[in-house]
Order: C-alpha cells, then sequence, then structure tokens
C-alpha cells in the first residue's frame, strides 16, 4: 500500500505531513474535474438532433426496432405460422413488476384519438412515421412538457423524450395475452422441465456453448447434428436392451 510519502500530483511530491486537504495541488484538481463535469451534464441535457443527421437518427431507430423485442418474430408467428407459439419478449418479466428505473415505452398509455400520453399525464407530441421495406412502420414521438416535469429524473436525461412506436406491438401484446392466460402459464411452465435441461446439458456436458458455423444452412445444420447427439444419447440410456436387440447382440 502507498503512503503519502510516494504520492505524486503533476510531477510535485506530497510530503508525509502534508495537509492534503487544503493542498493547492488537489484544489487545482478539483477544479478542473468541476469543469469536465459540468461540461459533461450539458452534453447530456442536449438533445441528439442537435448532433446526429436525419440518416444517421433513422439508422438508429431501424436497429432498435429490429432487435426490441422481436416483434418481426411475433407478427410471423399470427400471420405465417399454424401452430400455437407461447414465447415471451426481453421485457415480458419486467412489464409485470413496477420497477424503480427510467420509465419504459410501456409506460406511454395510447389515446382515443391514436396520440399517446407520458406517465405524468403530458400529451406526446408526433414528429414522424418511418417506413421500412418489409411494410411496417415507426412512429416518433417528442415529450411537450419536459422542462418541469417532476418525473423527468425518471424519464430522461435529454432536454425532451422521445419515444418511438412501432406498428408490430400488438403482435407482441397478443402474445403477453396469451402468456398472461391461465392455459399460457401453464404450458410456459413445462418449458423448465423439457427445455432447460437440454440447454443445460448442451453448454455444461457437451461444452456447446455457441454455434461455431455461420449463415442459416450451417447454423440449422450444427443444430440438427447436436439434437441428433442429445437423442442418440436418450435411446441409449433408456433404450439399451432395445439397441442390443435390433443390432443382434
Amino acid at each position: 500500500m502507498l503512503d503519502f510519502e510516494h504520492m505524486a500530483i503533476d510531477g510535485q511530491k506530497i510530503q508525509a505531513n502534508a495537509n492534503y486537504k487544503n493542498s493547492k495541488n488537489l484544489k487545482g484538481i478539483k477544479k478542473e474535474f468541476d469543469k469536465i463535469q459540468e461540461g459533461l451534464e450539458k452534453l447530456l441535457e442536449k438533445e441528439v438532433n442537435e448532433y446526429f443527421t436525419a440518416d444517421i437518427k433513422n439508422k438508429r431507430v431501424t436497429t432498435l426496432s429490429k432487435k426490441l423485442d422481436k416483434l418481426d418474430s411475433f407478427q410471423k408467428v399470427e400471420d405465417e405460422r399454424e401452430e400455437d407459439f407461447y414465447i415471451p419478449d426481453r421485457r415480458f418479466s419486467a412489464s409485470q413488476k413496477e420497477g424503480k428505473g427510467k420509465f419504459h415505452i410501456e409506460k406511454f398509455e395510447k389515446n382515443g384519438d391514436g396520440g399517446y400520453t407520458c406517465p405524468a399525464g403530458n400529451p406526446m407530441e408526433y414528429q414522424r412515421t418511418l417506413t421500412f421495406d418489409d411494410g411496417h412502420t415507426v412512429d416518433l414521438y417528442q415529450g411537450t412538457a419536459c422542462a418541469d416535469c417532476p418525473l423527468k429524473k425518471r424519464c430522461t436525461n435529454g432536454k425532451k423524450r422521445n419515444i418511438n412506436i412501432d406498428s408490430r406491438i400488438p403482435y407482441r401484446d397478443i402474445m403477453r395475452s396469451k402468456l398472461k392466460s391461465e392455459e399460457g402459464r401453464e404450458v410456459y411452465m413445462k418449458r423448465q422441465g423439457l427445455i432447460e435441461p437440454v440447454h443445460g446439458d448442451d453448454q455444461k456436458n457437451k461444452g456447446w456453448i455457441q454455434h461455431h458455423l455461420r449463415g442459416f444452412e450451417k447454423a440449422s445444420a450444427e443444430f440438427v447434428l447436436m439434437r441428433i447427439a442429445t437423442n442418440l444419447a436418450l435411446m441409449v440410456k433408456h433404450g439399451e436392451k432395445e439397441i442390443l436387440a435390433f443390432i443382434g447382440t
């Protein structure tokens, strides 16, 4: 452990008997730190619109719309698949709880006229709509009374709160309703005994933590090989006699 005999600031050694709390060097450093902190706070308060072009912001919205909650998957499940799926989104568990963090988009309520109201009860102002190649849209809204809002610290670090409303959100809500139903809870509980043990076996026993091949076809083939290995192990474990009889030994 270093003591004060070996400490130095800006190349100047601090003596063992130095009053470091009143040191001019430390005061200078604190002054510089305050300047940096003030600058960062001002930067955080500025709107993203002041720093990024419309193209960059649109690309950011596109990325979020693809990653957030797997909305495209929910749409395909409802429109294109005949099977009955029960798939929770990334925020399904969190949406059931009253969190203390930043307000998520779920806390913004839709009005009868199609607009949105923030958690403080103030209307959100419509900005524009982005249309994507697959046909889905994203509506952009901005807060109207953020400056003096008592809930601002729980909502945004900027001057105004911005939200993006994806047109595929209703598909996610349909899936959430299914999962909240009595039948949905019963079906999803089976996952703990049917699905999770297989994932644990893959990772802990077989050492298969991630795909080694890239591309949908190659990754699918790799996954099928892993499932074949799992099924062969189950056959050997539970059907040893049948297997020996089949091969004639």
